[in-house]
């Protein structure tokens, strides 16, 4: 049986604004037993603080040191025995139903997906982006260097041979509506998210006037 994980990645401030907090009170309180999930904090967390759902990696924080952290992430997964990794951010909402659907779809077929992003060789984190074990061996083996994690790691995957396969259900909010869309991501622009917009899409989700176009469901 295929064991999938889903790694949310964090930081110290996104616990003290709550979007952490929304995504366990919406789509994690929702769907969340269908699969682990561990939220990825860096320097800023401190190990006392840890909650039980939470792990922090010896790596600073800044965008250029996600590179770092990624992989210290998916070192973990990997150690741990999981088969496919689902990487995200915390402002990136998921219909988990149809992320394991989407999963069944790729596996055997493609080691590394999600949304391709539009001018480089790489899928895009905001929105959420699948590894199997041949794409999360590619990342340990790639050397670390400072870049946005999502590149760093479309470069391991390049470098081994590896497949950006897209798939349009990973979407970002500035994006036409798509029915059948798997996940969003709801930042207007780096760092601009505010958590209650998770929770209102949530509430159409779950009331079913969105993300039901062409007769699909959950």
């Amino acid at each position: 049986m295929v064991r999938p994980l889903l790694m949310i990645s964090t930081w110290q401030p996104d616990h003290d604004n709550g979007a952490n907090d929304m995504v366990r009170g919406t789509y994690l309180y929702t769907w969340g037993y269908f699969l682990d999930h561990l939220f990825v904090f860096d320097r800023t967390r401190s190990f006392e603080a840890l909650l039980p759902d939470e792990i922090r990696v010896d790596v600073d924080s800044g965008l250029l040191n996600t590179s770092f952290k990624t992989k210290k992430a998916i070192e973990l997964a990997y150690h741990s025995g999981y088969d496919y990794v689902c990487y995200c951010p915390t402002d990136c909402y998921i219909i988990i139903p149809r992320l394991l659907r989407n999963l069944a779809d790729h596996e055997g077929r493609s080691d590394y997906w999600g949304f391709h992003t539009y001018d480089e060789w790489h899928i895009g984190g905001g929105s959420a982006y699948w590894l199997s074990r041949r794409a999360m061996e590619a990342v340990l083996s790639f050397n670390a260097y400072p870049d946005y994690e999502d590149r760093w790691v479309g470069s391991a995957c390049r470098a081994a041979g590896l497949e950006a396969v897209h798939d349009e259900r990973y979407r970002s909010i500035e994006q036409p509506y798509l029915g059948s869309a798997i996940t969003t991501h709801l930042s207007t622009a780096s760092g601009v998210y505010d958590p209650n917009t998770m929770a209102n899409l949530h509430e159409r989700v779950i009331k079913g006037t969105t993300y039901q176009s062409e007769g699909l469901t959950l």
